[in-house]
């Protein structure tokens, strides 16, 4: 078994609040802080329009109904997520 799926198999039988317990362990020992966000519709909602529709995503591309923006899925994500830090930290 290569190194990749030996850690996929490693890390994907944990409990995620067992890998939120050793990610915020070795965090806090790295001298890291760890900020929790919601993740709601963050795969749904635009973020160039804001808008949401559950029918958005499509596998790895994002493409709005409202704006016909395109882009890769998890880079939009996360561009959700950088805003909600913008804003709230």
């Amino acid at each position: 078994m290569d190194i990749v799926k030996r850690f996929r198999t490693i890390v994907g039988s944990w409990a995620p609040s067992e890998m939120q317990k050793s990610i915020d362990y070795k965090a806090r020992n790295a001298g890291k802080i760890i900020i929790n966000v919601n993740s709601g519709h963050r795969s749904q909602r635009c973020s160039k329009c804001g808008h949401v529709n559950k029918n958005n995503s499509h596998g790895l591309i994002f493409i709005c109904r409202n704006c016909v923006f395109e882009f890769n899925a998890n880079l939009n994500a996360s561009r959700k997520i950088e805003v909600f830090f913008i804003y709230e930290y």
